[in-house]
């Protein structure tokens, strides 16, 4: 990926916020963001931004993605109001790279808070469950026009929780000039699929996209299939 594609804000400024993780919550970021990050084309862009996460026992059932926008500075910051669609993928071969990733679920919503610490919640259309122990990928797609800051990064560190992932665990695509990335294939994006480590912070194992998840609880048992369901549907589609 071309760095001189992206645009990385630093923050002058940021108001702590202290909730702490509660016990139906996936998240990797310390709640503050240091920077924005978007693809930078005076045309319509497109912009994918994804975590990598492990299931945990006793919350299998993901109900909802939960965001956070932009950098904080003023006026470059995606603007509120904008479409966004929140993605569950599956991972394939489980090695936590989202090169294979499948699609399994999504929702739909607008772009709020931008520019600030807060988090969106966007529902799912149906809940996703997994195996304890299972890899899968959560994130969001925004297509808009010009240079904007869409996702926040943490690029400082995490709180240490459980699983996290030592590195590649934050993940970025594009397309610029109407190149749309097509949730179906991150792998085909115009602009690479890449870890926000090896693309952007090189060297940096703790920047991480401001993706949150909530969960609620173990899924009764034959929804606990969904994942192996996934597989073959997958196979299928890249043979059509």
């Amino acid at each position: 990926m071309k760095t001189s594609q992206i645009a990385i804000s630093t923050i002058i400024a940021a108001a702590f916020t202290t909730t702490a993780m509660a016990t139906d919550e996936y998240r990797l970021d310390d709640g503050v963001k240091e920077t924005g990050i978007g693809i930078q084309s005076a045309g319509n862009n497109s912009f994918a931004w994804l975590n990598t996460f492990t299931a945990q026992a006793g919350d299998e059932n993901i109900t909802s993605v939960n965001l956070s926008f932009g950098s904080g500075l003023l006026g470059s910051n995606i603007s509120n109001g904008t479409p966004v669609t929140v993605y569950i993928w599956g991972d394939f071969n489980q090695d936590g790279n989202p090169n294979d990733a499948f699609l399994m679920e999504s929702g739909n919503g607008l772009v709020q808070g931008s520019g600030t610490n807060a988090f969106t919640s966007y529902a799912l259309t149906n809940p996703v469950s997994f195996v304890p122990g299972t890899t899968f990928f959560a994130g969001a797609i925004v297509n808009y026009t010009g240079q904007r800051e869409v996702a926040s990064l943490d690029t400082d560190g995490t709180d240490d929780f459980i699983n996290y992932p030592a590195q590649n665990h934050s993940w970025i695509a594009g397309g610029s000039n109407g190149s749309v990335v097509d949730p179906a294939f991150l792998g085909f994006a115009q602009i690479p699929l890449d870890s926000v480590s090896n693309a952007i912070f090189q060297g940096n194992d703790d920047a991480t996209w401001m993706i949150r998840l909530n969960a609620n609880g173990i899924p009764s048992p034959g929804t606990l299939a969904g994942f192996a369901i996934g597989i073959p549907l997958l196979t299928r589609r890249r043979r059509a």
